[in-house]
């Protein structure tokens, strides 16, 4: 009977808990969109592994993009915050805008392509979303989605 309480109590506290995504992004939509690539990445072909980047074209302005990526291959120097959810490790580099996401914590690193020597690299095989804040719209845009309403098409989100 210990046995099972103690099971219990480590899957409650244990280390693929979700933290709070309402405590992380600071806009509602792409909290919703975010969940939805999560969704689709567990159920894809095209998964590549349990990290999800988050990146961004830079600052917050008329024009800029957040990209979701589910891609081992990626390449750069640049510090990470980071947080789990259902099973991925998310990696939010330092330059996506505030106004979308806050971490505590961004001095986490990721493994780059050129430590993977002996690994190969997917090229397509892999999941990524494009959200583009643009002149007031909010367009997305899908990559390598199974729904094929979605693949390479931008649609806005109201």
């Amino acid at each position: 009977m210990k046995t099972i309480f103690y099971l219990l109590l480590l899957s409650f506290f244990g280390c693929n808990q979700n933290q709070d995504l309402n405590q992380i992004f600071r806009n509602e939509k792409y909290k919703i969109l975010f969940k939805e690539f999560c969704k689709e990445a567990v159920q894809s072909d095209y998964r590549d592994g349990n990290d999800i980047i988050v990146s961004s074209n830079g600052e917050a302005s008329n024009e800029f993009c957040v990209i979701f990526s589910n891609i081992q291959n990626y390449k750069s120097n640049d510090s990470f915050g980071k947080f789990k959810y259902n099973g991925f490790d998310v990696y939010v580099n330092r330059n996506v805008p505030k106004s979308v996401i806050e971490l505590h914590d961004y001095n986490k690193k990721i493994k780059k392509a050129s430590e993977m020597k002996n690994e190969i690299l997917p090229t397509e095989e892999f999941l990524q979303m494009y959200i583009c804040y643009v002149q007031d719209t909010l367009k997305v845009k899908k990559v390598n989605f199974e729904n094929n309403k979605f693949i390479n098409e931008w649609q806005i989100i109201n």
